[in-house]
């Protein structure tokens, strides 16, 4: 572009109007590039949730200490999951994530 040349003479000629749209599209990315990092996804920043009543306490439990004792002791006799989750009214997986140590882990 010859510097002597007027900004009207510029806008009309189709050659330097998209040589500006261009330019400036080079521009709008390197600033999308250049701005400071964004900051990290929710799921990634560490959650501290408070402490949730366990064991007998929390709200929704079916269990004793004592039941969970004797369910560990029954399982471990060789007894099966489902039929001790029968008796205490609880479904064969809670018993085998009892047995685990999932759940209950305090007892």
């Amino acid at each position: 572009m010859v510097p002597s040349e007027s900004l009207e003479s510029r806008r009309s000629c189709p050659v330097c109007v998209s040589m500006a749209y261009s330019e400036g599209l080079r521009r709008a990315a390197l600033m999308r590039t250049a701005r400071a990092p964004r900051k990290p996804p929710m799921h990634t920043l560490p959650i501290h949730r408070p402490r949730v009543a366990g064991g007998r306490e929390h709200f929704n439990s079916r269990l004793t200490e004592a039941q969970v004792i004797d369910a560990r002791k029954r399982v471990a006799a060789g007894e099966s999951r489902a039929s001790v989750g029968r008796d205490l009214g609880v479904a064969s997986q809670t018993i085998g994530q009892i047995i685990a140590g999932k759940l209950w882990r305090h007892v």
